[in-house]
């Protein structure tokens, strides 16, 4: 299989999950410098000749196109499918079908992920502990839980119907990754039990399953042991 480009991106950035898994569904090969370093690759001006903002993740396919953003880079990735039908299993294959995977990508990039990464940012230790913004996101976080949860109620993924998970699942599944392995434990995936299977549907997927290999949490930390 020859390689779409180069993802340039350090090995354990979680926002190229849903690139990887997205080129996993697709039947697309990217390939990965060993070694780029975050913080002095991207600053570096043959780099930023390509990718002004310097920003990570970036893509670089074999006939010069740049692309960043980790959404543009999963949903390019998706459109260079190997076959049609992965491509529209990605991509959905109506009209109607296309607009809600948009839908739940935009969801996700501006509402899930920063809800995310504020009650999971402590506990992954790369964000200080704050009892307000605990409390607000927690509040925020339930919100968007039970609107997936009703969502997923009674069908396979996130587009009806579908064949497989679409790049929607992929988005809302990317994003999920560390709550399921950080905040939502036994009593909360309790709580949303239509979204629980779906996600072990998901890493259940053949394709998917290296890329969202993980455990989910039995109980999470409430709080830290001691507050800065």
């Amino acid at each position: 299989m020859a390689s779409l480009g180069t993802l340039n991106t350090t090995p354990f950035n979680p926002r190229i999950r849903k690139i990887l898994a997205a080129a996993a569904i697709a039947g697309v090969e990217l390939s990965t410098p060993s070694d780029f370093k975050f913080g002095e690759t991207n600053k570096q001006s043959a780099y930023l000749s390509k990718f002004p903002l310097g920003k990570v993740p970036t893509l670089e396919t074999q006939d010069g196109f740049h692309l960043s953003e980790s959404f543009a880079i999963a949903y390019y990735t998706a459109e260079r499918a190997v076959t049609t039908q992965k491509r529209e299993q990605l991509l959905g294959s109506s009209p109607e079908e296309r607009a809600l995977i948009q839908q739940w990508i935009f969801f996700t990039s501006l509402h899930l992920e920063p809800t995310i990464n504020n009650v999971c940012g402590w506990r992954k230790g790369y964000a200080k502990y704050d009892a307000e913004v605990e409390r607000s996101s927690g509040e925020e976080f339930k919100r968007w839980l039970n609107y997936m949860e009703a969502a997923i109620k009674g069908q396979d993924w996130f587009v009806k119907g579908g064949t497989g998970p679409s790049l929607a699942d992929i988005a809302i599944g990317s994003a999920l990754y560390f709550a399921f392995g950080i905040y939502l434990d036994q009593n909360a995936r309790n709580e949303y039990p239509e979204l629980t299977a779906w996600y072990k549907k998901l890493k259940d997927v053949a394709e998917l399953a290296s890329i969202f290999e993980g455990d989910m949490i039995d109980q999470r930390l409430e709080e830290p042991s001691t507050k800065e």
